[in-house]
């Protein structure tokens, strides 16, 4: 469960960006934390994941409280409309995204993909099979179909057959860029090559089926995380 924290001056702002972290990872969010203040943030116990930081607060900067910010397991996301940051962010410690105030929405659909990417690299997946335990990391899962009792989670290098629930398998995964487009399927985004009105293709050439109920849900997480890869791209990350 992720911990995260906004910290702005502007309550319009905040209250904007508070919907759609939990609009986008609400399932996956334990604490989302609001500060006006960067020295309460910084006397915070809390240990964050994320951290929402305003470039230009009136007391301290942003990149200010940045460096005294001594948590460097801590992403920092600054948040801003000064172009003339933009340097000085880029090559502060621990910083993971910068989100214009004037594009709020598109900044942030591509800071939080990146994210859940990241996230990919570093969540592993425990599965038991005859008393085995393998730990299988997020990133590394193509896609995982049901069969009868069991599932069978296919890998880039190798396949497996637990004794899992789909339901639970897609509410652990499902905040991490994966999506269930059919009762017998759940599918890492970062696999698929195209979108058709019924189906995904993956790069191996693999047809996964959408069922018609999550047809809409589906083609909006493939158009996000598709923004995302092509942006990625775009600026080399």
């Amino acid at each position: 469960m992720l911990n995260i924290a906004i910290c702005d001056n502007e309550p319009h702002f905040i209250d904007t960006l508070s919907h759609l972290i939990l609009e986008n990872i609400g399932k996956s969010l334990n604490v989302l934390d609001k500060f006006s203040v960067t020295d309460d943030l910084l006397n915070s116990q809390q240990k964050y994941d994320l951290i929402f930081l305003d470039t230009n607060l009136s007391k301290r900067k942003g990149i200010q409280t940045a460096l005294c910010y001594d948590r460097t397991d801590t992403l920092i996301v600054f948040t801003g409309n000064e172009d003339e940051f933009i340097y000085d962010v880029i090559n502060s410690t621990n910083v993971f995204g910068f989100i214009r105030k004037n594009k709020m929405v598109q900044d942030f659909n591509y800071v939080i993909q990146k994210f859940l990417q990241n996230e990919q690299r570093t969540k592993f997946l425990p599965v038991k099979i005859n008393q085995k335990v393998y730990n299988i990391r997020y990133f590394d899962i193509v896609y995982i179909e049901k069969s009868l009792n069991y599932v069978t989670i296919h890998t880039t290098t190798t396949s497996y057959s637990p004794r899992m629930s789909m339901v639970r398998l897609n509410e652990t995964l499902s905040p991490y860029g994966f999506v269930r487009p059919h009762t017998g399927y759940i599918v890492n985004l970062d696999y698929v090559s195209s979108f058709q009105p019924n189906a995904l293709v993956l790069h191996n050439e693999k047809i996964i089926p959408i069922s018609r109920k999550n047809l809409r849900k589906v083609k909006n997480e493939f158009i996000k995380r598709s923004e995302f890869i092509n942006r990625k791209k775009y600026v080399g990350f």
